[in-house]
């Protein structure tokens, strides 16, 4: 019984190590929990750093899973505020995924830069780089 729980420990601790490692149900059936607990319980706030979209960040990809039924709305609205985020040269953004996700999925809304702008996390740091004299268009390169 000794050598049965050290191997099971082994094989949930170090994937990969032991025979069947792979399939091991106990280590899916805990990645699976994981996955879960994060779609459910995660703030969703993900990151666009210089007008690029940290994708494969955790948040991201539970984001992504959460949403996945819509996806394609909701990711045009990332590229728009990626687009918006890129005119202005903004350094740092962090996402409220939730809310943007509202955004995508209201068929009413028209998505205008303060709508935009409401998702962000850190309003206040990129409204007042927004605010800057000749920050619109200095991230656009010609």
């Amino acid at each position: 019984a000794r050598d049965e729980l050290a191997a099971t420990h082994a094989a949930v601790v170090m994937p990969g190590s032991g025979e069947g490692a792979d399939t091991d149900p106990i280590a899916v059936d805990q990645a699976r929990g994981f996955n879960e607990l994060m779609d459910a319980f995660s703030l969703h706030h993900f990151i666009i750093r210089r007008g690029e979209l940290l994708a494969e960040t955790p948040e991201f990809v539970s984001f992504q899973r959460k949403y996945s039924d819509h996806w394609g709305t909701v990711l045009e609205v990332i590229r728009r505020m990626q687009a918006l985020l890129t005119e202005y040269a903004v350094p740092l953004a962090y996402v409220d995924g939730r809310k943007l996700a509202e955004l995508a999925l209201d068929a009413l809304a028209t998505r205008s830069e303060p709508e935009l702008l409401a998702c962000l996390v850190n309003l206040e740091q990129v409204e007042a780089h927004m605010r800057r004299p000749g920050a619109r268009y200095s991230g656009r390169t010609a």
